[in-house]
């Protein structure tokens, strides 16, 4: 009996534990909320990429390997391959204070490459939801 009463105290303790543990997470998804609230790192829909490319000074990245582009790209858009060993150094080569309007095949990896730019203090990024996809869907319409 005492060893049953132990183990329920113990697993009310590491409950508590994940209790709060939940809680702590909780908060910080808040506040990653009101960064992506605020406008500086967002995945936005192909309509709103549009919006976003007809403003002045953006950059467009696509983040896909070589072969992938030879299929297809959005206009004006600078190929840095996530997949290169030196893709974060290539990244350097941007303008940090310039919006950076990023996308791939489907929106994961340009999704890694936004967190990446935020990482390295890059000030607006939006990422394409979708991906080029994406934009081919919403060019035809």
């Amino acid at each position: 009996m005492k060893i049953v009463i132990m183990l329920l105290s113990s697993l009310a303790f590491v409950a508590s534990g994940c209790s709060q543990s939940n809680q702590d997470s909780s908060q910080s998804n808040t506040t990653e909320v009101t960064q992506v609230a605020a406008g500086e790192y967002q995945t936005v829909s192909a309509e709103e990429f549009d919006e976003a490319m007809a403003s002045e000074g953006y950059q467009l990245v696509d983040v896909r390997t070589p072969g992938e582009c030879a299929d297809g790209v959005i206009e004006g858009a600078q190929n840095i391959n996530i997949g290169d060993s030196d893709f974060e150094a290539q990244l350097e080569e941007l303008d940090k204070d310039k919006p950076v309007l990023v996308y791939c095949a489907s929106g994961i990896r340009s999704l890694r490459a936004m967190k990446t730019m935020e990482s390295k203090g890059f000030s607006k990024v939006l990422n394409l939801d979708g991906g080029y996809k994406s934009w081919e869907d919403f060019q035809r319409k």
